[in-house]
């Protein structure tokens, strides 16, 4: 099973680029971060996919999420969800089957705690305890995006020169995190200022 998860900065801007790399790709579940635009604003390519299911959870001027599961790993769109802490359309989850049983994927936004830092820090924790709550009641959960932390100092650079910031996560509850046979950052896919991260899972 392959999970990706991509922060487009703006679907719209990124359309073209997002389907040639799904055509090639073809990953079973996508994670789409910020994709600032609501259903309505969006081209029928893209809310009406050959290959996937495609959900969309966003509104102008906001960050917003989105998620696309291929057709062939499910006969219709799974029920997505939202946790009680999502604000400013910042995480949808959809529950997927694999060869290992029912597997949660969430798609996830984190505020950069830039204009509000108690904002950030209230999210995260909320996240941690959902995340929490999932392990002890024996769920399988992939939480991927652009969760703007960095896990020390080394995976941040602030002059830039191509090297980027490490804050977009592939993260998986430890049965499956054990399946794991790559994760790839391809950064040379596309404009936005973030490549897509490619995780592929073995269940065989």
């Amino acid at each position: 099973m392959k999970i990706a998860t991509w922060n487009v900065n703006g679907i719209r801007a990124r359309q073209g680029q997002l389907l040639d790399w799904l055509a090639a790709e073809r990953p079973d579940v996508v994670c789409l971060q910020e994709i600032k635009a609501s259903l309505d604003q969006l081209p029928f390519e893209l809310r009406d996919m050959q290959d996937y299911w495609s959900y969309w959870h966003g509104e102008k001027g906001y960050s917003g999420v989105g998620l696309l599961v291929a057709k062939s790993l499910t006969g219709a769109l799974p029920a997505c969800s939202h946790p009680g802490f999502d604000f400013e359309q910042r995480i949808a989850c959809v529950t997927v089957p694999s060869p290992a049983g029912d597997v949660m994927v969430a798609s996830i936004y984190v505020p950069n705690g830039g204009k509000d830092f108690d904002a950030k820090m209230r999210f995260l924790t909320a996240l941690e305890t959902y995340a929490a709550d999932a392990a002890r009641d024996g769920r399988p959960m992939i939480l991927c995006g652009d969760l703007n932390v960095a896990l020390t100092e080394r995976d941040i650079h602030p002059k830039e020169r191509n090297i980027g910031w490490r804050i977009d996560y592939v993260l998986a509850s430890q049965a499956i995190a054990g399946r794991a046979a790559s994760c790839v950052v391809q950064r040379e896919i596309g404009t936005s200022d973030h490549g897509p991260v490619v995780a592929t899972f073995n269940f065989s």
